[in-house]
């Protein structure tokens, strides 16, 4: 993989990852967010699939922080997405058993820019998580939905959380190695969101 020594991780991430990006933004149902069109048997679907990839993705993480305690990422290795889901879903009367179809290999992280990869999707996942939120109370096939906690996310300080995420990426990537294992993570971590919509929304037309 060639990097180009004057472009910073951000940059890198956002060029090698941005058809990973558009692949998976097209089967996790955003056309239909935006449209309009989101009826609520497939927002139903859409937070079963969410709740289980976060969680799977919480779980890598903090595995990771657990054996490498002293890493500047404890920030970053929440619980908060999993349990936004959880709370939705409880109001809608769903489930929480997790899905057969999440038997997709879950990224492990051992690396420090590693695990940079894979926040920098998680973390870039909740950054329009307030206009998804609009066009979700917009919405008259879910006009009896009061709340949408995981899509109202971290509210104003999403921006604040995305800065500091930002300045942390440039502080411990900043090597041709780190930079390919970071990249190279981002990338099996759109990979798995994509292959989790794909499956877990598959009925949906």
């Amino acid at each position: 993989m060639t990097t180009n020594k004057n472009k910073t991780i951000l940059s890198l991430l956002k060029e090698s990852t941005q058809t990973d990006h558009d692949t998976t933004e097209a089967v996790a149902l955003s056309n239909k967010i935006v449209a309009g069109t989101l009826h609520l048997a497939a927002y139903q679907k859409l937070l079963v699939c969410n709740r289980n990839i976060h969680q799977s993705l919480s779980t890598s993480f903090s595995n990771f922080l657990e054996s490498n305690p002293l890493v500047p990422i404890q920030y970053f290795v929440d619980h908060k997405r999993v349990q936004w889901l959880e709370a939705d879903l409880k109001e809608l009367n769903i489930s929480l058993e997790k899905s057969n179809f999440l038997q997709e290999r879950v990224p492990e992280y051992s690396t420090l820019p590693a695990i940079i990869g894979g926040l920098y999707v998680v973390e870039g996942s909740m950054l329009g998580g307030q206009f998804i939120c609009r066009k979700l109370r917009e919405n008259k096939h879910l006009k009896d939905i009061s709340r949408f906690h995981f899509y109202n996310g971290y509210g104003p300080e999403t921006g604040k959380r995305w800065a500091t995420f930002r300045q942390l990426a440039l502080q411990v990537v900043n090597t041709p190695a780190a930079i390919e294992a970071c990249i190279l993570a981002a990338k099996s971590t759109f990979n798995f969101f994509e292959s989790s919509y794909r499956i877990g929304l598959s009925e949906i037309d």
